[in-house]
């Protein structure tokens, strides 16, 4: 289990009546001068810098990195450089493209998988040129045929179909008819399981498209006249069995595990008017003579597997069905030979025990505190003891249950239980720290004799501060100033997450400070070898051999933060101090954030 510790800090606050605090930027007036020519000025500047960066990108060797950092980049320049955008964005598809053409054991140390970035480029294509992430689709399916130097084969098709259902998933936030398009795509070869995991985000997004596509889907069946069971067996849980999606194998009916399907198991109904829809092109299907006579994928036993899941659906929408469906199930059933009709019953049976076993709703989480303690006690295994009662430890403090936390922790043998007790101790200091228990979480830090996790619960302490409604900005700084004396003890890594964490904080109530602690952290940062922009502190629990990781300053209260939190007052002077930074990466990654920033502002 790999636990990550964030605390929120917010950072606009509301006005406060302390003239000693420079006034809080926001997205209209910020200190680069109250005029229009001057923030103009400003806007222009960061359009210029944000453009050259685009040539400075060729300096990074990692493409998912010059992918990611695209991104932003075009949402900030699709308005003023259209012509610029569309130029990044070909480079680095045409780049990933012949990346594919690589072979995959000598790509595989130089790139991520290209169809994953493909996807990314893509998506961003969408939100910026819907014409031309559709080029990019094309290009993108029809170069599957050419991958390696493959001569067309017949699985080509299905290929192309999976990877415009992965594009389509992936689109539905940015460009959700792009999406459908790409999806509707791939029903020339067939509904897929990545099909019903499309339409699951779909329905999420926008149901009425969801129900378009979903009929384009079964119109696809239906033309293909249904010879592949298994494509209507898809459609029928989207509908009816959103928990349990039935496949037919040689063994009989089996439930197909799709990762991230459905995407919660929420309580559903069902609609109707699709229902109906489905049982009528299902149901006709079974009564056309000449079905048997061609080659379907599982045989009459897989029509009735199909037709049990189907007739007390039919008795609800299409009562008028069940008579000739019946009809039809016992004329198959006669074709059996008794073993194949015993096989069959075995294999219904099965899975009619397996789905009254699952509930459609959420199921409860059974992993609770009493449960993990019930399980521990009854092992026997001194390793998972431990670890499940450090899970429970864990569950506890999320629960806010502190005392038991510690009390639980108390349980684990000898060799564990001091420093896992330390780790406890930290997750309760960190997490009363953002629920403003400030008292409780000074205390649990002044025990800790980690320095760096001690000025984490510091910093988010001060953090707390300065969000209440009272704003201590007294005590604040106290706390920022004992974290302040700590810093230089601690290594390098570390004493740029602390400095970048302190320059945050202090830019919301003493400018100057937070101005000097921000070229005090660039400076730390031009001495780590290897430094990449992103910045945070991580410890890690080993019970024997489980790793429990704790992160601390990642996501908030980060190096990229604070340069922005500085380009709020003085985008220029921010940017002056940026262009410091000596590795190319970070200082390309905190020059994209801070111009981004900027541009993302209303005027």
């Amino acid at each position: 289990m790999i636990t990550h510790l964030s605390i929120a800090c917010v950072l606009l606050l509301s006005t406060v009546t302390n003239h000693d605090l420079p006034p809080q930027p926001d997205a209209k007036t910020v200190s680069q001068g109250n005029g229009t020519d001057k923030n103009s000025q400003v806007r222009q500047n960061a359009t210029l810098v944000l453009d050259a960066v685009i040539d400075e990108l060729r300096q990074i060797d990692d493409v998912a990195v010059r992918v990611d950092l695209a991104d932003p980049i075009v949402k900030s320049l699709s308005a003023s450089r259209p012509d610029r955008c569309h130029q990044l964005l070909d480079s680095l598809f045409h780049e990933v493209i012949q990346l594919r053409s690589v072979g995959s054991a000598e790509r595989r140390d130089k790139a991520p998988n290209p169809d994953s970035l493909i996807r990314k480029i893509i998506g961003i294509a969408a939100t910026f040129n819907p014409k031309l992430a559709k080029s990019y689709i094309e290009k993108y399916t029809s170069e599957e045929a050419s991958t390696n130097a493959r001569p067309p084969g017949p699985n080509d098709a299905l290929r192309a179909a999976v990877l415009q259902l992965k594009l389509a998933t992936e689109l539905v936030k940015k460009d959700v008819a792009l999406a459908v398009l790409a999806g509707s795509q791939s029903l020339r070869s067939g509904v897929l399981p990545a099909t019903l995991l499309f339409l699951g985000k779909l329905q999420k997004k926008d149901p009425a498209l969801a129900r378009n596509f979903f009929t384009a889907a079964l119109q696809s069946i239906k033309a293909r006249h249904g010879n592949n069971v298994n494509e209507l067996l898809l459609l029928y849980a989207f509908l009816f069995s959103p928990s349990l999606v039935p496949q037919v194998t040689p063994q009989g009916l089996a439930r197909l595990s799709l990762g991230g399907y459905p995407a919660s198991a929420e309580k559903y109904t069902v609609d109707s008017t699709l229902a109906r829809r489905y049982l009528n092109v299902s149901a006709r299907m079974f009564f056309k003579p000449a079905r048997y006579q061609q080659s379907l994928a599982f045989g009459a036993a897989g029509d009735l597997y199909l037709m049990n899941l189907l007739e007390p659906q039919l008795s609800i929408y299409l009562p008028e069905l069940v008579q000739p469906l019946s009809e039809r199930r016992y004329i198959l059933l006669g074709q059996l030979n008794p073993d194949q009709r015993n096989s069959l019953q075995a294999a219904t049976d099965r899975w009619n025990d397996l789905s009254n076993k699952v509930d459609l709703r959420p199921e409860p989480d059974v992993e609770t505190v009493e449960f993990l303690l019930r399980r521990a006690d009854r092992l026997t295994d001194p390793v998972l003891k431990n670890r499940t009662y450090y899970r429970a430890a864990m569950d506890a403090v999320e629960e806010k249950q502190y005392e038991m936390a510690l009390e639980i922790v108390g349980k684990l043998s000898r060799e564990y239980r001091e420093e896992a007790k330390q780790f406890i101790s930290f997750s309760i200091a960190a997490s009363a720290a953002h629920d403003h228990e400030l008292g409780r979480a000074e205390q649990m830090a002044r025990r800790d004799d980690d320095l760096a996790r001690r000025a984490y619960v510091f910093t988010v302490i001060a953090g707390s501060l300065l969000d209440d409604s009272s704003m201590n900005v007294a005590r604040a700084r106290q706390l920022l100033y004992e974290v302040e004396q700590i810093a230089p003890k601690l290594s390098d890594w570390e004493r740029l997450s602390v400095l970048s964490g302190c320059s945050n904080l202090y830019s919301r109530f003493d400018i100057a400070r937070a101005d000097e602690l921000l070229r005090e952290a660039i400076g730390t940062a031009n001495k780590l070898d290897g430094f990449t922009g992103v910045n945070y502190i991580v410890r890690i629990l080993d019970i024997g051999g489980y790793y429990f990781s704790y992160s601390m300053y990642a996501g908030e209260l980060t190096f990229i933060d604070a340069i922005n939190r500085m380009g709020l007052y003085d985008f220029d002077r921010t940017l002056q101090e940026v262009r410091k930074i000596n590795s190319n990466l970070p200082r390309l990654k905190a020059i994209v954030a801070l111009c981004s920033q900027e541009l993302s502002k209303s005027h």
